[in-house]
């Protein structure tokens, strides 16, 4: 025979087993994406297609049979002509900076009177555009933090109020793409995680009031893709900013131009 003390604790083991399975088999369920909508013929606008993973998402759409509207800080630049030269004629090359109003409004403008025939909407937002300037705060000028928080928070925020009520009529879904920076950091990336950190407590709140819409919301949090895109490329004269601090030392990174 079993001690007494060891058959309580085994049931009282199996019964903890058992609701740490039950909760991993509802979190499983709860997540488990539900049939998905023919996505053919549906428009789609990307911000950030002039590089790296909203030009790979443009061609990955335009591949789906969606309308895509790319939208490039560079119409006329690389990006923006090989996405032409790849892609079907239903892709768009928009341009678009998303710190200017006026080019943001004009974009939308665009896309309303481009969108499918029969389509009352825009079926899918992705906030892709982004830039990072790698190297200590104390080294970062504030124009340098500012063209940071302009370009990935305002700018996010600027095209996604200017857009809703062209989602609103799908009424549609909007993805944002932020960083693992979101949650994990390390040196050199103190404003670009804070613009991150941003976007996730923005959306989180926007994703409620969203609701009762049936707007879905959705960000994705990716690694790095430094070395594929043009995030990290700020200011087309290092020395000038470095100039600017009167440093002894080089930053990590301010090179490029966004």
């Amino acid at each position: 025979m079993f001690p007494l003390d060891f058959l309580e604790d085994l049931i009282l083991d199996i019964r903890f087993q058992s609701l740490i399975g039950l909760f991993f088999l509802i979190r499983w369920a709860w997540r488990s994406p539900g049939p998905r909508r023919e996505a053919n013929n549906k428009a789609v606008f990307i911000t950030g297609c002039d590089s790296g993973m909203g030009h790979r998402m443009a061609r990955r759409f335009d591949e789906m049979g969606m309308q895509v509207f790319a939208g490039c800080l560079q119409p006329a630049g690389k990006g923006a002509l090989g996405l032409k030269r790849v892609c079907s004629d239903r892709l768009h090359i928009v341009p678009i900076d998303i710190t200017n109003d006026q080019q943001v409004r004009e974009a939308v403008t665009y896309v309303e009177a481009n969108l499918p025939p029969g389509e009352k909407g825009l079926y899918c937002l992705v906030n892709n555009a982004g830039v990072l300037a790698y190297t200590d705060f104390e080294l970062m000028t504030p124009k340098m933090c500012e063209e940071v928080l302009s370009i990935n928070l305002m700018g996010t925020i600027r095209v996604t109020k200017h857009f809703l009520p062209l989602i609103s009529r799908s009424p549609g879904r909007i993805v944002t793409i932020t960083s693992i920076l979101a949650r994990l950091v390390y040196p050199g990336v103190s404003v670009y995680a804070a613009t991150k950190h941003g976007l996730n407590g923005f959306f989180s709140a926007l994703r409620y009031e969203m609701q009762e819409k049936g707007i879905h919301l959705a960000t994705v949090e990716p690694g790095d893709f430094s070395t594929t895109t043009d995030i990290m490329q700020i200011n087309p004269e290092p020395e000038i900013h470095w100039s600017e601090v009167g440093g002894t030392r080089w930053p990590r990174n301010c090179k490029g131009t966004r």
